[in-house]
């Protein structure tokens, strides 16, 4: 936690023009359905297992408001915004 915050502190200072996170967007159906895809394309069972770690240790928009509030940056100044196959995106443009 302390460490993403530091994150978007660093990101803010040092960008000039804005700055943009792509992430996996945690959800249930992503989750449950990962595992089934990884396995019908054949993908190594370290790459199943990761991969569906990645997605339940993943954020939901409505966490991020709190997060950036508490980096200092109003949430109203950055863009939370899914977009598919589940990806969550965070916009900060200056």
């Amino acid at each position: 936690h302390d460490q993403l915050i530091d994150f978007l502190r660093a990101m803010e200072r040092h960008a000039r023009l804005g700055w943009h996170i792509n992430d996996l967007h945690r959800h249930r159906f992503a989750y449950l359905g990962y595992p089934l895809l990884a396995r019908a394309m054949g993908w190594h069972r370290i790459v199943r297992e990761d991969g569906q770690l990645s997605i339940a240790r993943a954020f939901r928009p409505s966490e991020w408001p709190p997060l950036l509030t508490e980096a200092g940056l109003p949430p109203a100044t950055a863009s939370v915004h899914t977009r598919f196959p589940f990806r969550l995106c965070v916009d900060r443009t200056r």
